[in-house]
């Protein structure tokens, strides 16, 4: 079909595709999703929290940031100090090594004798004088 000179159709159409990729870019245009980000201040707050008191876990440090006033769920906090990893702790060799002098080996037994009576037996052995 030509277009008409007089009514202006090819001008309608015009006019109703413009509207029709205006109103489907607004509707594809991504739009934020999910729960706001964490202010920047309240996750240096933990990051000091964290960092400097290595051994709290999240529970503690949403627990501290609760009595500030500071209203934060416990899984945000949880997935902020996630980052930091725990100090290592010691190996067997070296607690042993810390505790040779309380650690003491215990056996006990029973020994039968040439009378047919029974023995028993318990021995004590302290480590720190192997």
């Amino acid at each position: 079909m030509a277009p008409c000179s007089w009514c202006g159709q090819d001008t309608v159409v015009r006019w109703h595709q413009q509207w029709l990729r205006r109103c489907w870019t607004e509707r594809s245009r991504q739009k934020q999703s999910g729960r706001p980000r964490t202010d920047a201040a309240i996750r240096a707050l933990i990051d000091k929290m964290a960092s400097v008191n290595p051994l709290w876990g999240a529970p503690r440090i949403h627990g501290d940031l609760r009595k500030l006033g500071i209203d934060v769920s416990e899984r945000t906090v949880s997935r902020i100090v996630a980052r930091f990893p725990r100090p290592p702790s010691q190996t067997w060799r070296t607690f042993l090594t810390n505790h040779i002098a309380a650690i003491v080996s215990m056996d006990f037994f029973t020994v039968p004798t040439l009378t047919g009576d029974v023995l028993f037996v318990l021995v004590l052995l302290a480590h720190r004088r192997r």
